[in-house]
């Protein structure tokens, strides 16, 4: 009898620990900088937190911030390095000085269409890049297209001579310094929390944006002209710290990953169509737009870029031409 009872105290308490390990929950915090809840890739990741919790049964619960409380896009990467972060949607230039092959997305005039860049981003090209984010400690489950970054601020900047001189706001990126270094124009690294206030005392001239945020997030009321290049593209990279990755149970992996794959062709299409609206729309309430039809002087003076950047990121070249393979 004995024996029994101690041998039915220890199936339940196994029975106990396995109900409590059903019953883990997989908590992560979820960073976005930049815009508000109705923004595009906004949207789009509130969604992707939404079909993960559907459909883990709450088992994975994401806890998305979207602002600059928790520090800017470089700040959120270290994070998520250091444990303090576990996830974030955080554009490629932000990461780079961890992952410079991101920076791929960014090479000028990489690609002549936004099908291009899905294409790319979904494809081997984005299944290349991936890799070298998993090495520095990063589990990359999506590559999201968000379309062509543009030009905006107190002045026209339709040919290479307007832009000689210009205080040009970019990323914390040495690609983004050398793409605005070719064409005379003097860079300068901000974070985006500092934006607003350097073009409206004009310590910037002009910095770069997407056609959505420009009216989204109504840019254009102190960055009144918009001038549409489109001579390099902005990937946001959802990705989350491997240590809290590798915890997950591979079924619930599979559901991120799915997740963020839907999403992708979701806000690609989403951020396409405002981008294309967005400056239209934004012209109608005061601001600005030129179109630059002859992009010829803009690849010439930035021609040397794509061999430079390859000859000193690994991987580079081969990851350029799997790109062109696609286009």
């Amino acid at each position: 009898m004995r024996k029994s009872l101690v041998t039915a105290i220890a199936a339940l308490a196994i029975m106990g620990l396995t109900a409590q390990a059903e019953a883990q929950t997989y908590t992560a915090k979820v960073v976005k900088v930049g815009g508000d809840e109705e923004t595009p890739e906004n949207l789009a990741l509130l969604r992707f937190k939404q079909i993960v919790e559907q459909r883990t049964k709450g088992d994975v619960a994401l806890e998305v911030f979207i602002g600059t409380q928790l520090g800017d896009e470089v700040a959120i990467a270290e994070g998520m390095r250091l444990g303090s972060v576990q996830g974030g949607l955080l554009t490629s230039q932000a990461m780079s000085q961890w992952v410079p092959q991101g920076d791929v997305w960014s090479l000028p005039f990489i690609f002549e269409t936004s099908q291009d860049a899905l294409k790319a981003v979904t494809g081997e090209p984005g299944e290349m890049v991936k890799q070298y984010y998993e090495d520095q400690g990063y589990h990359v489950v999506g590559l999201w297209t968000a379309g062509a970054r543009n030009p905006v601020g107190h002045y026209e900047i339709k040919t290479v001579e307007d832009a000689k001189g210009k205080k040009v706001r970019v990323k914390q990126s040495q690609l983004a310094i050398d793409i605005w270094n070719a064409v005379g124009a003097n860079p300068t690294p901000l974070p985006w929390p500092d934006v607003a206030n350097a073009i409206e005392t004009k310590t910037i001239d002009i910095y770069t944006t997407l056609g959505s945020a420009w009216l989204g997030m109504k840019l254009y009321e102190s960055a009144p002209v918009f001038s549409q290049i489109d001579h390099t593209w902005v990937v946001y990279v959802l990705s989350f710290s491997k240590s809290w990755w590798d915890k997950l149970p591979p079924e619930y992996q599979e559901i991120m990953e799915e997740a963020a794959y839907e999403m992708a062709i979701f806000q690609h299409h989403y951020l396409n169509y405002f981008n294309i609206r967005g400056p239209e729309i934004a012209a109608q309430l005061g601001g600005t737009v030129v179109k630059v039809e002859d992009k010829s002087p803009w690849i010439e003076a930035m021609s040397s870029i794509w061999n430079d950047w390859a000859a000193e990121v690994d991987g580079g070249q081969a990851l350029i031409d799997a790109i062109q393979a696609q286009n």
